[in-house]
This record gives structure tokens, sequence and C-alpha cells, in this order.
């Protein structure tokens, strides 16, 4: 009877340490401030963060509920255009819609992806040095996966920066 129940809290020892470890090799981030039911990557929510602080959300509403007073909705948004064709028209908002009010957003291909944005986007949870570099690995891997993707499509050369980030946060809308 002991050896068993020995044997059964070790496995269940083991394999709490194993979900553990698999947890701390996650790339997502869970609670998005505007809808907390999805399971965001950490690209999608540092592009998040950028959103709030260029205050897009003073033009622009997430969801066609809150689209009043003018604001434009980014409801279904994700999906519908290529991320080329968003980092083009971040670059550039007139290429398609020349009377548009949007002003350009092409400054934050010069703005490099940095810890402390991606300390304030995991601020909810307090976080390690070892933790932290292991999120910055992850969120600039990701960020050269898109990079490369816009890059197949587009023209013009897009750099990993902010924009990048935003450009995933924008494709992530549902």
């Amino acid at each position: 009877m002991y050896k068993s129940n020995f044997t059964y809290n070790m496995s269940l020892f083991i394999f709490g340490i194993l979900l553990i470890s698999l947890n701390l090799n996650s790339s997502t981030v869970e609670i998005s401030k505007y809808n907390g039911n999805n399971t965001k990557t950490l690209l999608v929510k540092y592009g998040e963060q950028v959103f709030e602080n260029e205050k897009c959300y003073k033009c622009h509403a997430l969801n066609d509920e809150d689209a009043k007073w003018g604001k434009k909705s980014l409801e279904a948004f994700g999906g519908k255009r290529t991320s080329a064709m968003i980092s083009a028209f971040l670059d550039n908002p007139k290429i398609l819609y020349p009377k548009t009010r949007m002003p350009s957003f092409a400054q934050l291909q010069h703005e490099q992806l940095n810890k402390n944005t991606l300390k304030t986007v995991l601020s909810e949870d307090p976080i390690s040095d070892t933790e932290l570099e292991i999120a910055w690995k992850t969120i600039n891997k990701q960020a050269d996966e898109l990079t490369k993707t816009i890059n197949l499509d587009k023209a013009v050369e897009h750099k990993k920066s902010s924009q990048t980030a935003l450009i995933a946060f924008l494709q992530s809308l549902p």
C-alpha cells in the first residue's frame, strides 16, 4: 500500500513539473483588455499595446457595438486583408482612401520592439528575468515570421518593428 501511494504521488509530481515547464514555453498570453475570451500571442498582445499607445481607440472601435460618434469599427477586420496590405496602408492610408483623416504610421517601422514595452505588456503578472528572456526570444521569433510573410507579398521592404506587432493585433481581430 505504501509503495503504491509513493509511486502514485511521484507520478503526479512529475506530471505537474512537466505541465509547469510546458506552460513556461508557451508563446501565448491570455486575457486581452478588449476581449478576454481569446488567447493571444505575445506579438498580438504587444500590438494591442501599440494600438493603445498610438491612441488608435480615439478613432477606431474594436466592435460594432462601440462604433459610435463617428468611430470606425474594426470588427471582423482580421483576415480580410493581407498583412502586406495593412503595412502599406499604415505607411500611407491615403493609398486606399484618398479622403481619409487617418495619419500615416510609417514611423512605427522605425520603432524597434523593446523589452520595456514587453514588460508593460506582461505586467499583469510578476515575471522573472528568465521568463522575460524567454518571452523576448518568443516575440522576436513571431515578429520575424510575420515580417518574412509581409516581405513575400510586398514590393517595399517591411522591417521588424512596432508596426509588425500592430499588424499582428489587427489581423487577430475577430
